[in-house]
């Protein structure tokens, strides 16, 4: 349906443009971690974790929340990249551990959270 492709859109442009406003506002740090791809990434995360747990969840929500603002905002090409830039092997590596490992514990939070939440609903 033309409507799902708008929820899409809609909640992409919203999530990029908040991205950028992120990376913007905090820019790379002279200790080489960039926080904007990391704190955007884990933030992301967290909230996929409570969408994809929320058993009120309509379809067209998780278009334009989950697939369109969420998947925009947080960006694996931009971790990729950022990742490969690192000045040292042992930098990249750690900074991927931490962000990958942060995130799957993100996600894990916000699906518990989400899950109790609507326990006491």
């Amino acid at each position: 349906m033309i409507i799902d492709y708008l929820a899409i859109a809609l909640g992409g442009a919203l999530g990029a443009a908040i991205r950028y406003s992120v990376a913007q506002l905090m820019p790379a740090s002279a200790d080489g971690i960039p926080w904007a791809t990391l704190i955007v990434n884990l933030a992301g995360a967290f909230l996929l974790g409570a969408l994809a747990r929320a058993s009120q969840a309509r379809a067209r929500w998780v278009l334009f929340a989950g697939v369109g603002f969420l998947g925009s905002l947080t960006t694996f090409s931009t971790l990729a990249l950022e990742i490969s830039m690192r000045s040292s092997a042992s930098l990249a590596l750690t900074y991927a551990l931490w962000t990958l490992g942060l995130g799957i514990a993100a996600a894990w939070l916000g699906a518990e959270m989400m899950e109790r939440w609507e326990d006491r609903q």
